[in-house]
């Protein structure tokens, strides 16, 4: 990403440099309520992580239907590098003995990093880490019905 890193809106009105007009708007429109099903080709336990990983995106309000194959990518990643951290805790799960004798790096070693690797990359898509989380527009504030507060207030008293 090029430039200056973008402010967090609460800073700018604390600032007194807020401008509505400069403001991300998520976009809503499109964005699903429920999770989806998960595609087809998805292993039983990346279908789990593909459910948990959706049930997060939804809840942000940021998951769309052109999505699904991109966090079902990301399932399948992490279900790879979980494989591989399971196979690495074995003894001598890193070295491996070729049929000439010499010792050699666990082919696992190369698919966990690249796992890892691949994770990232599409996380960042996905805003599943803290950096790329807080670039994605946050939807815009539901704003209260007046007559709904007073009704509130009502039922308080």
């Amino acid at each position: 990403m090029r430039g200056r890193p973008s402010k967090d809106p609460a800073l700018k009105k604390l600032a007194g440099t807020y401008r509505k007009d400069r403001g991300i708007v998520a976009d809503t429109v499109g964005a699903l309520t429920e999770v989806p099903q998960p595609p087809a080709w998805l292993s039983g336990d990346a279908v789990q992580v593909f459910g948990e990983t959706c049930g997060e995106l939804v809840g942000r309000g940021v998951m769309h239907h052109q999505d699904i194959n991109t966090v079902a990518i990301y399932s399948n990643e992490l279900v790879l590098y979980r494989t591989a951290m399971k196979k690495l805790e074995e003894p001598d799960g890193h070295v491996m003995i070729t049929a000439n004798g010499y010792k050699q790096i666990s082919p696992w070693v190369t698919i966990r990093n690249q796992a890892i690797k691949n994770l990232k990359e599409v996380g960042a898509l996905l805003g599943m880490d803290p950096f790329n989380r807080n670039r994605l527009p946050k939807p815009p504030p539901i704003e209260e019905d007046p007559l709904e507060a007073i009704m509130r207030e009502y039922d308080n008293n």
